[in-house]
């Protein structure tokens, strides 16, 4: 688990509970906005990366994505590059950044080396991971094409989050109307809670 302590009391509760879980870590805590790059990769070899500030979250500042917003950032990708090939990873993969707010630099915080919620959306922006890890793996590498900037609410979080969000119901809500089913089971998980 994961703690944020402001307080040398904090911290020391936050040991007793979770020093029988194993060994911890402590960090500082860099205050920022949230921001993660989810890549392919092959053999090493970068190939395409979607890099995105994480605009809203859900449930609480912590929990995943529920708006992302696409923009540009080369020195995450360029970060990415340099954990695939110090990995000699080979798939797809997300780094969890803060840009800290005081100096603009970006702190990586967490690797995940599995696809995260927004690698479908790369087509949508001219960054298919998909596409480009498929060409990769058959010995072509192709170029992709720069970001498209774009705001989307992730369905169906975003309406978890605020059914009244101004993202919900737009045209950049991803919300999969081609998979009825999908949207019946998403519908239900909704109305559950």
């Amino acid at each position: 688990g994961v703690r944020l302590c402001r307080a040398r009391e904090s911290a020391l509760k936050a040991w007793v509970d979770l020093s029988p879980l194993g060994d911890l870590t402590a960090q500082a805590l860099i205050e920022g906005m949230p921001a993660q790059c989810s890549f392919a990769a092959w053999r090493g070899r970068y190939l395409a990366g979607l890099t995105a500030l994480k605009w809203r979250t859900h449930p609480g500042a912590k929990g995943p994505t529920s708006v992302a917003a696409f923009r540009a950032m080369p020195g995450l990708e360029s970060a990415c590059a340099r954990v695939a090939e110090a990995l000699g990873m080979s798939g797809l993969a997300s780094v969890d950044f803060v840009i800290e707010e005081e100096s603009g630099l970006p702190w990586a915080i967490e690797l995940n080396p599995r696809p995260t919620p927004i690698v479908h959306l790369g087509a949508r922006l001219g960054r298919d991971l998909a596409l480009a890890l498929r060409e990769a793996i058959a010995g072509r590498f192709t170029s992709q094409e720069p970001l498209r900037e774009a705001t989307i609410a992730l369905y169906p979080r975003e309406r978890m989050r605020d059914p009244d969000s101004e993202w919900v119901g737009g045209p950049d809500e991803d919300v999969p109307w081609d998979d009825p089913t999908l949207l019946a089971r998403l519908a239900e998980a909704i109305s559950v809670r």
